[in-house]
């Protein structure tokens, strides 16, 4: 592979820019930039935290906690079933129906809990 010819000066250009110190922006409000009668200029007030989505995301995540989780969920015991698999070919088409016209993913086991609690 030929190596690109301005790759040197891009090196140069990159090591030199990350060896200089941050930019930091301050903005004044709206308000006070409007007043331009102002003999002395005003300091602008530090901005409020800025947080980012991936911040607020780990925030939310971390209010909840494994007792908050386990007091959302209803009490369940797990089980396993062995249907034969005529039945189970059945409940996987059901679910997959639903799932086409819900638009979230239904399982094969969520259709078995709502015969279940139907009753005969």
């Amino acid at each position: 592979m030929k190596r690109n010819r301005d790759s040197d000066a891009l090196a140069a250009r990159l090591a030199a820019a990350g060896n200089q110190p941050p930019v930091v922006l301050a903005f004044a409000p709206a308000a006070e930039t409007a007043k331009t009668d102002q003999a002395e200029p005003v300091a602008p007030e530090p901005p409020e935290t800025v947080t980012t989505p991936v911040e607020d995301a780990k925030a939310r995540k971390a209010r909840r906690t494994k007792a908050a989780l386990d007091a959302e969920k209803e009490d369940t015991v797990p089980i396993s079933l062995r249907p034969p698999r005529a039945l189970l070919t059945r409940y996987v088409a059901a679910a997959s129906e639903r799932s086409l016209e819900s638009g979230r993913v239904i399982s094969a086991q969520q259709i078995m809990l709502e015969v279940l609690e139907r009753g005969p």
